[in-house]
């Protein structure tokens, strides 16, 4: 079994052996368990006492691959009895991200180490009363337009 760490940060897994039945494993001379990884044998044994141990990966950085593997193997002295024997290692790899750092209470504005306010640019007064003088004044300036479009033009009389 293979896995690669993809939490950013450095993690160590485990590996739980939860179960392990058959008759490989059992009688006079049963089978042994060997679990290893690229680099070290984490154990070699009776398989039966396996059963809730934990056993730690190693380090593994980021974006790294581990990699775990399981062999089983028949003593010498065994004998037909084990030919069509068979057994089941079920087992739990776990990995869990570091927690990260408990987090400070934020500053206050105005404290050391508070982020800045953002300032907000300035776009001119936002008095509502400039704005409705504005407005009526060019209101004013419009129906004054309209009305001396409408009135008639008076005749002039060149002799």
């Amino acid at each position: 079994m293979s896995a690669r760490n993809v939490a950013s940060a450095r993690i160590t897994p485990t590996l739980r052996v939860t179960e392990v039945t058959g008759t490989i494993f059992e009688g006079p001379n049963p089978a042994t368990l060997e679990l290893r990884t690229d680099d070290d044998v984490l154990y070699t044994g009776n398989a039966e006492s396996l059963v809730g141990e934990v056993f730690e990966v190693g380090d593994v950085a980021d974006d790294e691959v581990v990699s775990v593997s399981a062999s089983v193997h028949l003593p010498a002295e065994a004998g037909d009895e084990y030919r069509t024997a068979t057994g089941v290692v079920n087992w739990e790899y776990a990995a869990f991200a570091p927690e990260p750092p408990a987090a400070l209470p934020p500053a206050q504005p105005g404290q050391p180490g508070a982020p800045e306010q953002p300032r907000l640019p300035m776009t001119g007064a936002s008095s509502p009363a400039a704005i409705a003088a504005w407005g009526i004044a060019i209101g004013l300036a419009g129906v004054l337009l309209s009305c001396a479009a409408r009135r008639p033009l008076k005749k002039r009389n060149d002799s």
